[in-house]
């Protein structure tokens, strides 16, 4: 027979040794990527005598008669359980106090706010309550904040003196939640732990950013701080599988853990095994078409740029430049032709190049792993030569022979295509998002725009700008008719529903962030509900084409959005009805090779 203890953090599993084996193996998973590694070649070259077998297991043996795997996964063990046939004492795990409550005892009341909690909003509390752990993924403006204030409301109401703790990664965040909470739960003594504010102390809710958290960790975990809450909020919670979160989180004692996210990292299974983990399964799942319907959110039109006589320009071109290739540094505010001489590396006091030994995938004579030499290399460094001279430059500040460089940042055609798109809704008076991560691409698009528009109505927004600079550039952009904003400060938690139009400048090949970026658009509008998006399928380059395709048949699939497949300029648009893509769209499928 199995037996189950539960507490805050973990589920532990006693029984037969053969039970556990089979909890052990029914839980185990595979990473994408594992046979890259240079610890699964040793296995297999050793025939399993020695290195990594390629499995994950995060059910945890503890010995032959006892495991133990995080509480998210509480009602999995259940399920693989009951399938096996094993008998189940579950006396030890913890009570749930609202195991049986309904819809109707979630009044729409429960919280202040200009709307009562809608029947979505009301259905997903009553399954966090109920279950004490677990998931709702909520679309971008599904209200997860006004959720987390009912579920704490709720749970204030038969615990008084319970402790709420808000997590949130940003922190422009942490501002924007503190003043929604304080106008969702009136009279609650809430306090601000991130965003240049150290109230830490607050006696209901404490809204803070997992940065300030690990940062104060030492003090805060010795001064048992995490462990007086009895409930934890994790807003955007595919965050919670990073190393900074997971400390945190297993040092909090809280009972009720609630997560909500409009992505669980769900293509990435490591990722995935961590969040589940930490707080539970997906219990319910808004997304936006039916928000659309009711026009609490705008109907995303998504115009598709596909140029055929690009296709595979930069095929050629590696990830990685070579040795002694032509490279462009940005100094004082001018282009500076160098050459690439590869990456900077790690050196000691005498000034000789830090090196390490790693074990290899061959044995030598005497049956050992042969070892190699590689040297420490500083990340995001690298060295050109300028004038003769080596220098060391920043990654961000220099432009080299790669694919990403040659097919996005520098690709001419592309840029003016950015910036046609752009001057087109600033043009009828759009505020205007252009999403750009790279420094340089920023920089050039900045240059581009302000001599093709107004330069008043143009400006830029880095991620290592001030909170006060982020909420002046901010409030410009909302008020300014067609500006023109270029910023990576867009792809989560940003709530400007004044964003009409935008482009995406970035080749984005993550599905997750995708979804973000097009999250930010399409907050709910006055007078015309609609959001305009200009998206680039990147077909100049192999990789960036199936990215795109492979991200865009998932996204197709969304009700409510509008797509515009091939569309070049603003003027094919005229030409073209609203329609959603068929079998005969050329986007997401493969397209005759043409000759650039």
């Amino acid at each position: 027979m199995l037996s189950l203890y539960e507490n805050s953090n973990y589920v532990v599993v006693t029984g037969l040794s053969h039970e556990i084996d089979t909890l052990v193996d029914e839980f185990r998973f595979r990473p994408n990527g594992y046979f890259y590694a240079p610890s699964y070649e040793r296995w297999k070259v050793s025939e399993g005598r020695e290195g990594w077998d390629g499995w994950m297991r995060p059910f945890e043996r503890l010995d032959a008669t006892a495991g133990k795997i995080l509480r998210g996964r509480r009602n999995e063990v259940l399920t693989v359980a009951e399938f096996s046939g094993f008998d189940v004492d579950t006396r030890k795990l913890l009570p749930r106090p609202y195991a049986g409550i309904n819809l109707e005892d979630i009044a729409p009341n429960l919280i202040s706010g200009d709307f009562p909690l809608d029947d979505r909003q009301r259905a997903c509390i009553m399954q966090w309550l109920r279950e004490g752990i677990g998931i709702n993924r909520v679309t971008v403006g599904g209200g997860k904040t006004a959720m987390f204030a009912g579920a704490a409301a709720f749970i204030k109401h038969k615990y008084p003196t319970a402790r709420f703790m808000y997590v949130t990664q940003a922190e422009r965040l942490v501002r924007q939640v503190t003043r929604e909470m304080k106008k969702f739960l009136p009279g609650w003594d809430i306090g601000q732990f991130g965003g240049g504010v150290h109230d830490e102390d607050a006696k209901d809710l404490v809204v803070c950013t997992v940065a300030m958290l690990n940062k104060h960790y030492n003090r805060l975990n010795s001064n048992k701080w995490f462990r007086s809450f009895l409930c934890v909020m994790y807003d955007e919670v595919h965050h919670a599988s990073s190393k900074t979160s997971k400390r945190v989180m297993l040092a909090t004692a809280a009972y009720f853990r609630l997560g909500a996210s409009d992505s669980i990292k769900a293509d990435d299974p490591v990722r995935s095994t961590a969040i589940h983990g930490l707080f539970g399964p997906v219990l319910e799942d808004i997304n936006a078409a039916p928000l659309i319907d009711i026009g609490r959110l705008a109907v995303p039109h998504v115009y598709i740029v596909d140029i055929p006589k690009w296709r595979n320009l930069f095929q050629n071109t590696t990830h990685v430049p070579y040795a002694h290739s032509k490279a462009f540094v940005l100094s004082n505010g001018e282009w500076v032709p160098g050459k690439y001489l590869g990456p900077v590396f790690e050196r000691d006091a005498d000034g000789e190049i830090v090196t390490r030994e790693v074990k290899g995938t061959e044995l030598d004579d005497l049956g050992e792993w042969k070892k190699e030499v590689k040297p420490v290399q500083i990340q995001g460094m690298h060295r050109i030569e300028i004038d003769g001279e080596e220098t060391e430059v920043d990654s961000r500040w220099c432009l080299l022979d790669r694919a990403y460089d040659k097919a996005i940042i520098q690709f001419g055609p592309r840029n003016d295509l950015i910036v046609e798109w752009a001057k087109h809704y600033s043009d009828r008076k759009l505020p205007t998002l252009v999403v750009c991560t790279r420094t340089l691409h920023i920089y050039i698009l900045e240059a581009l725009l302000k001599d093709a528009i107004d330069p008043e109505l143009v400006d830029i927004l880095f991620g290592y700008d001030s909170p006060a600079t982020r909420d002046e550039k901010f409030e410009w952009f909302r008020t300014t008719p067609g500006s023109v904003l270029v910023t990576p400060l867009v792809k989560e938690g940003i709530s400007i529903n004044e964003i009409r139009a935008g482009v995406i400048a970035d080749y984005v090949g993550d599905w997750e962030v995708a979804n973000q970026i097009i999250g930010r658009f399409i907050r709910a509008k006055k007078r015309d509900n609609r959001a305009e998006i200009t998206w680039f399928r990147d077909i100049q380059y192999q990789v960036y084409r199936k990215g795109f395709d492979r991200i865009f048949a998932r996204l197709r699939d969304f009700e409510g959005y509008q797509f515009y497949p091939g569309c070049a300029g603003p003027k094919t648009v005229q030409r073209m009805l609203p329609m959603l893509p068929t079998e005969k769209s050329n986007v997401g499928r493969p397209t005759r090779q043409r000759r650039p």
